[in-house]
């Protein structure tokens, strides 16, 4: 995943941007794009194979950006964000070594953590109504 990282991103197709704190050190970037052209610029995926990215952060991460999600505002549903952070999560465990079993408590929270942040953080910027 962190092959598909793009460094000098192309913002034009670029809807709205957020950072994710996920601990007091480090973060995630969230990037929703207008259509898939500003994702396809943005990350190294091949095209027409992804609607939505996690990519993570090429270089030492225990502290600073961690890696960067990658959405299309229309497709934006809370399956679609879950999905994302999946990745995400796996990418945390993978990188500090934590089982997914022994730390299953740590990793719940940090999942309802990410989770709770984003949608705060996309219904301060989109006007739409919560559901469910």
């Amino acid at each position: 995943m962190t092959r598909a990282y793009i460094e000098d991103k192309d913002y034009t197709d670029l809807d709205q941007f957020w950072m994710i704190r996920v601990k007091p050190k480090m973060y995630l970037n969230v990037y929703v794009w207008k259509s898939t052209i500003g994702l396809y610029r943005n990350t190294k995926f091949r095209k027409n194979d992804h609607t939505g990215a996690y990519v993570g952060y090429p270089h030492p991460r225990k502290k600073g950006l961690f890696g960067e999600i990658h959405l299309i505002r229309e497709s934006i549903s809370s399956g679609y964000v879950a999905h994302e952070i999946q990745h995400f999560i796996n990418d945390y465990a993978c990188y500090f070594g934590l089982s997914l079993f022994k730390s299953n408590e740590k990793i719940a929270y940090l999942t309802s953590d990410t989770v709770n942040a984003f949608w705060i953080e996309f219904y301060e910027r989109y006007d739409v109504v919560p559901t469910g």
